[in-house]
């Protein structure tokens, strides 16, 4: 299993900023805090599009889909300028993966400033691929499978029904049943051009219902935060497992007693973590067992032209 062949390797790097359990009753931007990860409530600063009330969500899809984001009007929190250069980091740099989860716990940036960032109600309209009002396949396919946020992006309980669970025996408890939520590392892999864009989207929406969420991509930025690892072969699509390789072997390396599951997948995914807590929790209450004991191998599997299984990274493994 992943969990049994990363323990057996000697960790090289220690991690030097330890995972910080936070319940949002304080404000986390102590000296102490920022020493540690001057980063800390970071945000960019919104844009706003000299349109004003004219302006709508809709333009911002018009771009080419592969655009740097310089074309986007002002407004679409998609241009690089917004971002600025990455900070440098250290060689043996170990992230913060809880930044974003502290972050949006509080509700709040260190400069007061909501955090995640408010959204326009536009955006839960119909929105095609190129702003239009008809082919919003993602909205279509949400509603036909009738999913609904389970609880809210920050809480820390879950409300789980184990005797539905697949494969739940008779002898599983009835009803619904409180639990805490267990703890989730969200894992994306991407490529620097997609940091003012895709993985920004992440952070200012989801990430934060992940209690630890780091995007491995081909620059670190600890802002984001981003990390650049070393792997065999080149930065290519066809060699992506060895990317996913390393990044198992650096998550085994520094934070693999912190949380109780590690999700991956690729930049292009949106992922309700609140939804994938309930989910999980559910099915460890069904089983009676720990997910630090028992070992889980959860996923979309794929086994196209008969070859071995592999979990889809679209909707994540």
């Amino acid at each position: 299993s992943i969990r049994n062949n990363l323990l057996n390797d000697k960790p090289k790097i220690k991690n030097n900023t330890p995972v910080r359990p936070y319940d949002g009753s304080k404000n986390p931007y102590t000296s102490t805090a920022l020493s540690q990860n001057p980063y800390l409530g970071w945000q960019p600063t919104l844009a706003s599009s000299p349109l004003g009330s004219s302006f709508s969500w809709r333009q911002c899809f018009k771009a080419d889909p592969k655009s740097d984001g310089t074309d986007q009007p002002a407004g679409c929190r998609e241009n690089p300028n917004e971002l600025g250069d990455a900070p440098t980091v250290e060689k043996d740099w170990i992230p913060d993966v809880t930044m974003v989860r502290t972050m949006a716990m509080y509700g709040k940036d260190k400069d007061g400033n909501p955090f995640p960032p408010p959204l326009s109600n536009e955006l839960c309209e119909n929105i095609g691929v190129t702003g239009g009002k008809n082919g919003d396949s993602n909205k279509q396919c949400l509603s036909q499978a009738m999913i609904h946020r389970t609880g809210p992006l920050t809480s820390e309980t879950v409300s789980i029904v184990p005797s539905n669970h697949y494969e739940a025996t008779a002898s599983v408890q009835k009803g619904t049943i409180d639990v805490p939520a267990p703890k989730i590392m969200c894992l994306v892999y991407t490529m620097a051009d997609a940091h003012a864009n895709r993985i920004r989207g992440m952070r200012d929406t989801w990430a934060g219902g992940c209690n630890g969420f780091l995007a491995f991509s081909t620059e670190s930025d600890p802002r984001l935060p981003t990390i650049s690892l070393e792997h065999e072969g080149p930065e290519s699509y066809d060699n992506m497992w060895q990317k996913v390789r390393s990044i198992w072997r650096f998550v085994g390396e520094n934070y693999l007693d912190e949380f109780d599951w590690f999700f991956i997948g690729g930049d292009d995914l949106f992922v309700m973590p609140h939804n994938l807590k309930t989910y999980l929790a559910s099915l460890v209450y069904k089983d009676g067992a720990d997910p630090k004991t028992k070992e889980y191998f959860v996923g979309r599997r794929f086994a196209p032209g008969g070859r071995d299984p592999f979990n889809s990274g679209g909707g994540g493994g």
